[in-house]
């Protein structure tokens, strides 16, 4: 989720001005922060792809949906293409990207608990193609979750991208 594109000095590297440095430095006394979403959104980036195990690619899809609400929606970079709505079609989209690379897994920079069940995830995709050439694709996604579930995954290829989206929702985050 979050890797269709390869971006160069883009997201997390450049500190955007809305993400603390550190986790630790997010205030840890917040009534509306939850550590549990920080739990779920950490337990959902152990999503790894690998063409060579498909057991093992499907266990981690299986982990990974398990952490969805049943009406959870992924919208992708930009927002251009339509939202994968519902816990079947975020399904479809991780096993056609267990397609389109030998192997794929998450690397994580910062979790930044917003508050209200709202979360900024940055880092990148490290990526393995048919060829055996590595890439690295940056990725800052902001994660929306309810009852202990994720509803919303919303994906962006870097932080001014996000910074726009939270401007025109009205949303600055601090």
């Amino acid at each position: 989720i979050g890797a269709s594109r390869a971006m160069s000095g883009a997201g997390c590297a450049l500190r955007p001005w809305w993400l603390p440095r550190k986790r630790s430095e997010v205030s840890a006394g917040a009534a509306d922060r939850n550590p549990g979403d920080v739990e779920l959104v950490e337990a959902a980036y152990e999503l790894a792809l690998d063409r060579s195990d498909p057991k093992r690619t499907e266990r981690s899809i299986d982990a990974f949906i398990e952490l969805m609400s049943d009406s959870v929606v992924f919208v992708p970079e930009g927002g251009a293409a339509t939202p994968y709505q519902g816990r079947s079609a975020v399904r479809r989209l991780l096993a056609d990207a267990a397609e389109q690379w030998e192997s794929l897994r998450y690397e994580v920079d910062d979790i930044v608990d917003l508050g209200g069940g709202d979360l900024i995830a940055c880092g990148k995709v490290v990526a393995q193609l048919d060829d055996g050439r590595r890439i690295e694709i940056p990725y800052v996604n902001r994660w929306t979750i309810e009852a202990g579930r994720a509803v919303r995954i919303e994906s962006f290829s870097d932080r001014d991208e996000a910074q726009e989206a939270f401007d025109r929702q009205g949303t600055r985050a601090s």
